[in-house]
Formats: structure tokens, C-alpha cells, sequence
């Protein structure tokens, strides 16, 4: 029996992380590219910025796993589990790049496939 914070269907949310990271690589900018424009607007520095963008990107990576036909039913014990791994990724991302990032992802669906069947 799966437990409840589990993706049913990790292919799919992994296909739209690796789209909208696709995206990003064609603007040739990381995702959080866009939020430099705050330091004049809001008053924001360059870390301010990247920690108020991962924070918004893992909130997103979470709250997609609950959403079409193979969404999971929204409990909030498995968003919050979800939100760290989406701040895990975005740090990954930082520092390794999208492939090891988009690998580790992959490779942890693959895990969650054969342990849990």
C-alpha cells in the first residue's frame, strides 16, 4: 500500500519540472533571473531575491504534485515534505546545475516505484 504522500504518477510531475527548466535554459538565465529587477523596485538585494524565489519555486513544485487526473489528495504533511524537497532541488540546482538536479528527481520516482510497487 502506497502511503498518501506519495506520487502516483512521479512521470508526470517530472515531465513539467523538466519543461519548465527547459524554458528557463532557453532564456539562457537561471529561474529566479527575473526577480533582479526587485533591488530597484522593492529594495531587494540579489540574495533576498534568490531566497523569496526558491521559497515561491517549492511552494509551485509542491502544490503541482496535486494537481489533474493523478494528483494526490492535499494533505498538508506531505506539501510541507514536498516544499523541502522543492528547496533540496533548488539548491541542487544552484549548485550542480538542471541535469543532476532533473537525474535526482528521476532517480528518486524510480525508487519510489520499486519500493512501494
Amino acid at each position: 500500500k502506497r502511503s498518501a504522500w506519495l506520487c502516483r504518477k512521479p512521470c508526470a510531475c517530472t515531465r513539467l519540472s523538466i519543461a519548465a527548466r527547459r524554458a528557463a535554459l532557453r532564456r539562457k538565465r537561471p529561474t529566479y533571473s527575473r526577480l533582479r529587477g526587485c533591488p530597484g523596485s522593492v529594495g531587494w538585494g540579489p540574495a533576498a531575491s534568490g531566497i523569496f524565489a526558491t521559497i515561491v519555486g517549492a511552494l509551485i513544485f509542491s502544490a503541482f504534485h496535486y494537481v489533474g487526473a493523478y494528483g494526490d489528495r492535499l494533505e498538508v504533511g506531505s506539501f510541507v515534505f514536498r516544499a523541502i524537497a522543492g528547496v533540496a532541488f533548488s539548491a541542487l540546482y544552484i549548485v550542480r546545475g538542471f541535469g543532476i538536479t532533473a537525474w535526482t528527481h528521476a532517480l528518486y520516482d524510480v525508487m519510489l516505484l520499486v519500493t512501494q510497487g
